[in-house]
C-alpha cells in the first residue's frame, strides 16, 4: 500500500484530523467548513451534553493551546486499511505557531522515513508547510513542488481553526468550535491507555457528518501539559489513522513548547532541477465561477 499523505484531513495533523487520506487536491485547500477533533462513548446520548469531565477536559485543550503559542513535536504517521490489512507510517515531525498580531498560524509537517506494514523504514522524504499565505507541498524522491495559495496577500485567514479553514491541527482549538461539530465524552482510564493521559472521545453531530471524512476519533491528552499526544481516528471509508506526537521517555512525551521559529521554517523554495506547479487562488475561483 502506498498512502499519499496530505494535510487535508491534518490530522495532521485532528491532522486534526488528521483524514487518514492527505490527498491534497487544490479543490480540497479552499477553506469550507471542515474538522477533526476525538469522542468516546460515555452511556450518553449522541447529542447530549458533554459531561462536567468531558467540559473540563476541552476546556483544558483550549487553555493549553492558549499556553503553548508555539509546538515543536516527532510525529508517527499511521494509516490503516483492515479490509486490505496494509498499513503505512511515516515518521517525522511538526511544527506549529499560533496566529500572532498581523501573522496567521503557520505549520510545516516533515516526513523523513516511510515504513510499510513491518517492513524496514525507508528514506522518503515529503514535506507539507504553511506560510499564512501558501501552501507547499514537496515530494523529494520525485523532486516535484507544488504551491497552491491559500489567501490572497494581505488577508487574514484562521487555516487552522475548526470550520473555518482546510488544515485543522489539534492543537489551540476552542471548545465552542469543537462542540459546534462534535459530541464530545470522557471515561477513566485504562490499562491500555498511553501512561500519564486523559481520554477524549468526538463523534461528529448529526447535521455535520458530511463535513468530515470520520465517523469518529479518540484522543488522549497529556495530564501535565493538556496537549495532544495520541489520536485515533476511524475514516468513514474504514481505514485507521493513528497519530502520535512527541518523543516517549518512559512515562513521559516531551514537546518542545518554547522553539524559536524564523518564517524560512514555514516555506518551501523550488530546488533547481525540480518541477513547480503553481496553484494561484484568482485562477480557482476564476475556474469554479463558470
Amino acid at each position: 500500500m502506498k498512502t499519499t499523505v496530505t494535510c487535508v484531513g491534518l490530522a495532521v495533523l485532528w491532522m486534526v484530523m488528521l483524514g487518514a487520506s492527505w490527498e491534497l487536491a487544490a479543490q480540497d485547500v479552499a477553506p469550507v467548513e471542515m474538522a477533526n477533533a476525538s469522542v468516546v462513548t460515555e452511556n450518553a446520548a449522541p447529542t447530549s451534553q458533554p459531561s462536567e469531565a468531558a467540559m473540563a477536559l476541552l476546556k483544558d485543550l483550549e487553555a493549553a493551546g492558549e499556553k503553548f503559542t508555539a509546538i515543536k513535536a516527532d510525529i508517527e504517521y499511521t494509516v490503516a486499511n483492515p479490509t486490505l490489512g496494509d498499513k503505512e507510517t511515516r515518521m517525522g515531525y511538526v511544527l506549529y505557531t499560533a496566529a500572532r498580531g498581523d501573522k496567521p498560524a503557520r505549520f510545516r509537517i516533515r516526513f523523513d522515513n516511510r515504513q510499510e506494514n513491518n517492513g524496514p523504514r525507508v528514506k522518503d522524504v515529503m514535506d507539507y508547510a504553511f506560510d499564512g499565505e501558501w501552501m507547499s507541498i514537496a515530494d523529494h524522491a520525485n523532486k516535484k513542488l507544488q504551491q497552491i495559495q491559500i489567501a490572497a496577500p494581505g488577508e487574514t485567514v484562521e487555516p487552522l481553526r475548526l470550520g473555518k479553514g482546510p488544515f485543522p491541527l489539534p492543537f489551540g482549538q476552542r471548545v465552542d468550535d469543537v462542540l459546534e461539530f462534535f459530541d464530545a465524552a470522557t471515561r477513566d482510564p485504562q490499562k491500555t491507555d498511553p501512561p500519564n493521559t486523559r481520554y477524549l472521545k468526538l463523534t461528529p453531530k448529526p447535521g455535520k457528518t458530511d463535513q468530515v471524512n470520520f465517523t469518529e476519533v479518540e484522543q488522549w491528552v497529556d495530564k501535565e501539559t493538556n496537549l495532544p499526544v495520541k489520536l485515533v481516528a476511524k475514516e468513514k471509508n474504514k481505514t485507521v489513522t493513528t497519530v502520535l506526537f512527541g518523543k516517549r521517555d518512559g512515562d513521559k512525551v516531551l514537546m518542545n513548547t518554547k522553539p524559536e521559529f524564523k518564517d524560512s521554517d514555514f516555506k518551501f523554495n523550488k530546488p533547481s532541477g525540480w518541477q513547480l506547479d503553481i496553484n494561484r487562488l484568482e485562477e480557482r475561483k476564476k475556474a469554479t465561477s463558470h
